[in-house]
Parts: C-alpha cells; sequence; structure tokens
C-alpha cells in the first residue's frame, strides 16, 4: 500500500505538460516511469479526461459529464442508474482500444470511482468487443469516497483497433456511480508485470472486520451444529463406578467433508506420479491429517471419459479411486452431463437428433456408474453441471415431442443416474451463486433457483447443490455468503457443499488467508453445508490462482495453507484427555470419527468410535489407570490406517529407537532402528498387526 499512496501523492504535485497531453495523463506517465521505472507505454484511448469521458458506448442509464474540484482529475463520468435490471450488463460504459494490442502486451489501466447514495458495486471489465472473452473482470465495492484502483494484465490475445472493450457495467442496483480519471497504457514488453502497481481494494469485504457480528453467531453454530457430547461410563466388572483414571480422546477424521480436486495421474504410482503431492493429499500437518474427500478436476467429465486426452486415463482413474477409498477418503464425481456444446462429445455437440442424444447420455451414465472401480468407490456425482448458462441440450431439446422447455431433459438424466446407483448422492452444480457474485435479484441466480425449483417439482431425485465457489477478484461479502446458502436452503432444504473453492493471484497470500478463514467459518457454521473442497491446493497444479494455494511450487505452505491447518487440526479438532470422576468423563467434541484410548489393568486398550449425536460409550474395568501423556500415541502418528501396505510413521523425537511389528498371533515379524522424524514399514499380508515403538503399542488394520 506505501508504493500506491506515493503514487497519488506524486500525482497531486504534477509536471510539465508534455505535448498535447493534459496534465492529468502527463502526471501519470512521469509518476510510472520516477517511481515504478516503467518508461514510455502507447495511451490506449486518449490522453485527454474530457476525451475519453465522451465513451463510445453507453446504455441503461442516464449519463452525463461532471467537472470535478479537489482531486487529481478534473472530470468524471455521471451514470444515474433509475431502474434496476436483472443482470449488471443492463447498463454500463464502454471505451474501445484506439490502438492494437498484442498478445503478451502489458497493460496498465486506473481509474477512480465512488457513489453518490450510498455503497454499490460495478463490474469493471474489460473483453473482447464480439466473443465477450475476458482479458481482466472483478466487482468492485464503491465507498462514497472517491477511491483510486490500479489494474494491470498481460493481453492473453491479439487485438486490432477498437475490438477491446474497457468499461464498466452496473445496471442491477438504483445508484448514482462517478467515475473520474479513467485511462489506460500498452507498456508492450518494455515493462514487467512485478513492476507496476495494483491495488483494487478487495480487503475490504464485506464483513472482514475483526468484531463483526456475524463471527459470534457463527462460533455459536458451530458449537451447536458441528459438535456432540460425548459420556464416558466407567464401571468395572460388578457394575460398580470406577472413582478414577483417564482416557484419551483422539479424533482420526471430520463428519463434516474437507477435500479438494486432484488429478489421478499425479497419485497412486500412475504416469505423472509425484510423491509429494500424494503425501500431501493424506498429510496436510505433517502428523498424519488430510483431507477427507477428493474429486477429480477433470478425468471423470465426459469427453475426457471417452476419448482418454485427459491427464489420466480410466485405468489412472480407478486406480486412484481406489488409493483414496482404501484411506478413508471418500471420492466425488465430477461430472455426468455438462450440456454446453464445449463441454460435450463432439458428436453429441454435432447432433440435431434428440434419440441420439438421448442414446448416448443414457448410455454414457450407465457405462461410468457401473465402471469397474467407480461403481463401488465414488459416493455422489455432479449429475448437472453450470447449466443456466450452458444450454445447448436445453435448446435442441425444446418444441420436440414430449418436450416443452428442453430442460424436461433433466429429470430424465437425474433419473437415469439414480436407476443405475441408487445409493449414491446426486447433486446439482453451478458457479452462478457465488462464483459471479451473482446477488439474489440478479439474472442468473433467479434462474438457477427457477430451474431447480422445476426439477424438484417434476420429481427429480435432486439430493445435493453444489456452490462451486471460485471467488472473483473482489472476495464476496461473507453476509452476501450467508445470504445466499440461507434462500437457497430456505426455499429448497437440500443439503450443500463448496464444491470448487478458489482464489484469483489478483488476491494476496495475506489476504487469502484471512478470506478463507472467514468464508470457511460461514460455511462450516450454516445448516446446509456438509463439505467445502478446493479447486486447486498446489501452485504447481493450479487452475487459476497460484499464491493463494495452500503450497507454493515449492511446497513451502502459504499463510492460506496456515490457516486451513489451523482451523481443521487445530481449532476445530477434539484431542483431549479425560478424566473419570466417579466413573463419569463429558467432553463437547466435534463430530467425527475417533480413537479412544486407555490403560485397562495394565493393558493398552485402543478402539474407534463415530460420534454424530450425542453419545454415551460405557468402558468395563477393573483397574482403569491414566495414560501417560507422552505416550506412543501422543508422540507418534502412524498412517494410513487401515492401509493396503505401507504404513508410514512420523514422531516428534529423532532420537534412535527400536520399531517392532508383530503379526495377528503375536509373532515378531520386523523389528528396525528408527533415527529420524520419519519411517515406513511393508505389510503385505491382511490383519491387524500392533507396531511398538519406545515401549508403546499401535495397531494398525492391513486390508
Amino acid at each position: 500500500m506505501k508504493r500506491i499512496q506515493i503514487l497519488s501523492i506524486v500525482l497531486v504535485l504534477g509536471f510539465t505538460c508534455l505535448n498535447a497531453q493534459d496534465q492529468y495523463h502527463n502526471n501519470i506517465q512521469s509518476t510510472l516511469a520516477q517511481e515504478y521505472n516503467a518508461t514510455g507505454g502507447a495511451w490506449l484511448f486518449s490522453d485527454n479526461e474530457i476525451d475519453n469521458n465522451n465513451t463510445d458506448l453507453q446504455w441503461g442509464a442516464d449519463i452525463s459529464q461532471a467537472p470535478i474540484n479537489g482531486q487529481i482529475f478534473s472530470s468524471s463520468i455521471l451514470a444515474e442508474v433509475e431502474m434496476a435490471g436483472q443482470f449488471p450488463w443492463d447498463a454500463g460504459i464502454f471505451n474501445k482500444s484506439q490502438v492494437a494490442i498484442g498478445a503478451g502486451d502489458l497493460i496498465f489501466c486506473t481509474f477512480f470511482a465512488r457513489t453518490t447514495n450510498g455503497p454499490g458495486k460495478t463490474s469493471v471489465i474489460i473483453e473482447h468487443e464480439t466473443t465477450f472473452e475476458k482479458e481482466f473482470f472483478f466487482e468492485a465495492n464503491l465507498p462514497s469516497e472517491w477511491t483510486q484502483f490500479f489494474i494491470k494484465f498481460v493481453s492473453q490475445d491479439d487485438y486490432e483497433i477498437g475490438e477491446l472493450n474497457f468499461g464498466f457495467q452496473f445496471g442491477t442496483d438504483i445508484k448514482t456511480i462517478q467515475i473520474g480519471g479513467f485511462t489506460a497504457l500498452n507498456f508492450g514488453t518494455n515493462a514487467t508485470f512485478d513492476q507496476l502497481p495494483i491495488d483494487i481494494h478487495n480487503d475490504k469485504y464485506g464483513g472482514y472486520e475483526i468484531d463483526a457480528p456475524w463471527r459470534s453467531e457463527a462460533a455459536q453454530r458451530i458449537e451447536d451444529l458441528r459438535t456432540a457430547q460425548l459420556t464416558i461410563e466407567a464401571v468395572d466388572e460388578n457394575g460398580q463406578a470406577i472413582q478414577n483414571g483417564s482416557i484419551d480422546v483422539r479424533m482420526q477424521e471430520h463428519e463434516f467433508h474437507f477435500g479438494t480436486a486432484a488429478v489421478a495421474c499425479r497419485f497412486a504410482e500412475n504416469s505423472c506420479h509425484n510423491e509429494t503431492y500424494q503425501s500431501k493429499l493424506e498429510n496436510l500437518d505433517g502428523e498424519g491429517k488430510g483431507f477427507n474427500m477428493i474429486v477429480f478436476e477433470n478425468d471423470t467429465k465426459w469427453p475426457n471419459w471417452e476419448n482418454e486426452y485427459s491427464q489420466s486415463t480410466r485405468a489412472e482413474v480407478v486406480k486412484a479411486t481406489t488409493w483414496a477409498s482404501e484411506r478413508s477418503i471418500d471420492v466425488r464425481g465430477h461430472t455426468l452431463v455438462w450440456p454446453g456444446n464445449s463441454t460435450l462429445p463432439d458428436d453429441v455437440a454435432a447432433s440435431d437428433d434428440i434419440d441420439y442424444i438421448s442414446e448416448r447420455i443414457n448410455g454414457h451414465i450407465e457405462s461410468i456408474l457401473n465402471y469397474p472401480g467407480i461403481k463401488d468407490n465414488i459416493i455422489e456425482w455432479d449429475v448437472l453441471n453450470e447449466i443456466v448458462t450452458n444450454r445447448d441440450l436445453e435448446a435442441r431439446f425444446a418444441g420436440q415431442a414430449n418436450f416443452d422447455t428442453g430442460r424436461e431433459l433433466y429429470k430424465l438424466i437425474f433419473d437415469k443416474a439414480k436407476a443405475e446407483a441408487p445409493e449414491i448422492k446426486l447433486f446439482l452444480n453451478d458457479f452462478v451463486t457465488l462464483s459471479v457474485n451473482d446477488g439474489p435479484t440478479a439474472g442468473f441466480y433467479m434462474q438457477l433457483k427457477e430451474f431447480l425449483e422445476e426439477l424438484i417439482d417434476d420429481g427429480a431425485p435432486v439430493e445435493g447443490l453444489g456452490f462451486q465457489g471460485h471467488i472473483g477478484t473482489f472476495p464476496n461479502s461473507i453476509l452476501d455468503v450467508e445470504a445466499t446458502l440461507d434462500d437457497f436452503y430456505n426455499s429448497f432444504g437440500l443439503p450443500a457443499k463448496i464444491t470448487e473453492f478458489d482464489l484469483p493471484d489478483t488476491v494476496s497470500e495475506e489476504l487469502a488467508a484471512q478470506y478463507l478463514r472467514d468464508f470457511m467459518t460461514m460455511v462450516f457454521s450454516h445448516p446446509s453445508m456438509e463439505g467445502f473442497l478446493f479447486w486447486s491446493f498446489w501452485d504447481g497444479a493450479t487452475y487459476k490462482n497460484p499464491g493463494a494455494n495452500l503450497f507454493r511450487q515449492d511446497w513451502s505452505m502459504t499463510p492460506a495453507g496456515d490457516a486451513f491447518v489451523d482451523l481443521l487440526f487445530e481449532e476445530w479438532w477434539t484431542d483431549e484427555q479425560a478424566e473419570i470422576e466417579n466413573g463419569l468423563a463429558s467432553l463437547q467434541a466435534y463430530k467425527g470419527r475417533y480413537e479412544i484410548a486407555y490403560q485397562c489393568n495394565g493393558v493398552l486398550v485402543e478402539e474407534e468410535i463415530e460420534l454424530t449425536s450425542d453419545t454415551t460409550l460405557q468402558i468395563v474395568c477393573d483397574n482403569l489407570s491414566t495414560l501417560v501423556i507422552d505416550d506412543f500415541t501422543k508422540r507418534y502418528a502412524v498412517f494410513p490406517n487401515p492401509s493396503t501396505g505401507e504404513v508410514k510413521i512420523t514422531r516428534n523425537a529423532t532420537k534412535a529407537a527400536e520399531l517392532q511389528v508383530f503379526n495377528p498371533l503375536g509373532q515378531l515379524i520386523l523389528s528396525k532402528e528408527v533415527s529420524g522424524s520419519e519411517t515406513s514399514v511393508q505389510i503385505d499380508q491382511a490383519g491387524l498387526y500392533t507396531l511398538t515403538l519406545d515401549g508403546h503399542s499401535k495397531k494398525v488394520l492391513i486390508q
């Protein structure tokens, strides 16, 4: 922020006028050269404020120019929206580039903006004039005071003069917006991306304040929804209460799904296997705690599945699915039908024969849901994806026999999926609720609700909603996130997941951590929510957001990674020693899978329980003695457990110790010296084995 403030200060000082440029444009060029060593650059529009404010395109609002005093710019555009529309693009202004732009050119843009009648929003858009492909997009929250924005991007394509539009859309609210000092420079390749400033004021999202009221409300909901009372009754063989002793209650896994998209070929010893990538999936915190759900990013999409031109073959997807399932990592499928021509197999996209299309859809659903290794291991599917913006199948079926809108097809698709796999959970997945900041009164949002209502009224077995969560450059208000989740839950009563969360690289690492913590807290606290999944977790295999993932390219953990691990495995994790008094111990614990360990008559006893509601556990033991806190199970992590063969052991100590492995008959089958913080053993035959280290024991199930 310091460098941005310097830019504003220098702009105020002014510089000698150059050629026909006005003072404002002179100041910008001089300041960029002096403060950022970015020289030259070609103006994309005029080099004069008044000319730039005579916009090339304007619609949906009363547009005028207004002089400005007391700012470093002297003229502004006043846009008054008198009637709110359904979509942001129902009102807007654009300027067209007046010079050609080449792929790889570095573009810098700046403007000031405010509202004059209360807080408002505007979409800032840089796009192709006819295809509407975006070079840059974000939705800015505008305060009532003048605020300067700085944008930069590297052009992805070549543009002739007039082909690239720069502008603003603000059609969904009745408001008055003022924009001043709007201009842009093309530096070509004469400057680097890191040289230029960027500031879009995206750290002041709704609810960011440390004392925001939603925080205490969410904390109370988390306690009510995500924890349960665990009561332990300890009696001897005569049913008499044990007076004292202790029991270790160690959480192993959340009931709530916390997961990520993954690429099948990167693990399970597949073709692009990455050992570190694989290990992080099951060991995020270095103590054996990891994700409990994955979804394949592209591998099970229809065209990829049939043509095998994704990164992973079918065999690799099956192998990866099996690998995850064997480690108690649930797998969800994405996606059975994505009904846009660009996301369908070529023959389906090219066909107008609805009988042929129906046959292909049914054949694909039947084939993939019954495919060996998929059928028994994927617990839920995104049946349909993005039906609001991908409407090619709908249009093809509309008006045909037994089809009115064409969307009747969607009910048939859900029915077919349920008939083929009645045990799996069926989701409708879309991005228009959170990913585009499309609020409850905007067009896409309302269309999704309309289409979902049609499905439910028709009796389609929609059993869950997927809110993708590709968050834009300006993060959604946490209060808006809550309102959206409330609206869908109150309207439809369906459980839901965040299925594809990510943040763009225009969000700093520090802001990514702050927003992730807040967003996850709201999601974890909401009664409709059953899971939260990233779309990327490592910069080395990312969709769009290097720097905002959990791990950087070199696998060092980001601030967002620290926040994620802290929430899941510290703040929302139960690992306690319950003290028995007069035969009873009680604690409030997060719902999930637990290991209970205690000393009974001198023997270490360990068992697993599922805590999904208030539960009473009875322990029968004549002599319940206190466990030593620094025992094997406190100092060491053993995972995966159960395992298919390889068992990894991590420990806090590094001094040499002897690791012993005993088979189900109690026979010693392996003894080795351990001198580091990590080791592993390979056990090939199934059974319940016992590992001992420093005189303490741990049981491991080999499947």
